[in-house]
């Protein structure tokens, strides 16, 4: 496999195992200066467990709507938002099986 340059599709292995090993991070970007700091260990943090971040964010909290609907297409394992959300919207990640912090 490797003399013939194969490399599993992590997307395609996603269908079957119905897991996308992404995290996603959502952040306002006026909120604090040391989020890239705190990007970068996030993103070290999770890729030791074999999972990637994606990341959103927002220039204002009016857009965090149309974000929950893009972060649905992306079938996120689990969400770390440094944004307010809703009971709702926290009911609507966690009526899915999507663990929110």
């Amino acid at each position: 496999a490797k003399r013939l340059g194969y490399r599993p599709n992590v997307m395609a292995r996603s269908i079957t195992t119905r897991r996308s090993h992404l995290i996603a991070v959502i952040l306002a970007t006026d909120t604090n200066l040391q989020y890239p700091e705190l990007l970068s260990e996030i993103s070290r943090a999770v890729a030791r467990q074999q999972y990637r971040v994606l990341l959103f964010t927002l220039d204002a909290m009016t857009d965090l709507a149309p974000t929950l609907d893009q972060l649905w297409s992306y079938q996120a394992d689990g969400v770390l938002a440094a944004v307010r959300l809703t009971d709702p919207q926290i009911g609507h990640l966690e009526d899915h099986g999507v663990p929110v912090v």
